[in-house]
């Protein structure tokens, strides 16, 4: 539905960017949707042609208040279960992280790729990780040097 929105329509696939969005859609994009620009600005997607970097800037700016207005309407009509969705998916929006994802995740400069997997697999919450001590946190992962980059 955001992808449909009046302010995408002017936002057109171009014949040399096929491959690079096909390659992005499979390398980044969790949903498969036919236009996934949407999905590459939440995941981070890194783009190289010029002309999508100008339109993933149009995106950015234009989403997060797409969002946060479907939200608002869901809000005030009172729809719990579609407000909490849109909750979650403008926090997605907002830290360019997925609801299923960590939500150390939105720290991918400071911790690595390797340590965020295994965060997620092991389900470690931020209330947990929070009261564990740096070593409990470095054999939770695998990883004894892990515990003080995640608590630093």
């Amino acid at each position: 539905m955001v992808a449909h929105s009046s302010e995408f329509e002017n936002i057109v696939v171009r014949e040399e960017e096929q491959n690079e969005l096909e390659m992005l859609a499979r390398s980044s994009c969790p949903l498969e949707i036919k236009l996934s620009g949407l999905q590459l600005y939440i995941s981070r997607g890194s783009i190289d042609a010029f002309s999508l970097v100008s339109d993933a800037a149009y995106i950015s700016a234009s989403l997060a208040r797409i969002m946060r207005a479907l939200f608002e309407i869901c809000l005030r009509r009172g729809w719990c279960e579609m407000t909490l969705f849109m909750l979650e998916y403008c926090k997605a929006v907002d830290r360019q992280i997925w609801p299923h994802q960590h939500p150390l995740r939105q720290f991918d400069k400071d911790l690595s790729a390797e340590i965020l997997r295994k965060l997620e697999e092991r389900e470690a919450d931020l209330d947990r990780l929070y009261e564990m001590e740096e070593k409990d946190i470095g054999a939770l992962i695998r990883y004894a040097h892990g515990g003080r980059v995640c608590t630093y």
